[in-house]
């Protein structure tokens, strides 16, 4: 009867062993999980912060080209005043050549 209990309680303790070791094994896969995880986590959050970034120079560079557009659209109308102040600098001045001859 003895040697029976033995046996058994072997078989219990190799059993629960066995048991503790595949309750460990789970455990460690569930933290090598929840690593990666936290992994993954960190680099979406740097995506994101890059993106974000990303969105801000382009609304920065989007602002300054149409800056540099109104500034250019601004010269180009100075210009064509300029050229029309010019012409009519010259039809004042051969007026006053045409007068004096």
């Amino acid at each position: 009867v003895m040697e029976i209990k033995n046996l058994e309680m072997e078989r219990v303790e190799a059993a629960l062993a066995r048991q503790e070791a595949l309750v460990e094994s789970e455990c460690a896969q569930v933290r090598s999980l929840t690593e990666f995880q936290e992994d993954a986590r960190l680099r979406f959050a740097e995506y994101a912060d890059d993106l974000r970034s990303t969105e801000m120079t382009v609304e920065l560079e989007t602002l300054a080209a149409s800056t540099l557009n109104q500034k250019h659209n601004a010269a180009c109308e100075d210009l064509e005043a300029i050229k029309s102040l010019e012409i009519e600098a010259r039809a004042q001045c051969l007026a006053v050549v045409t007068e004096m001859r």
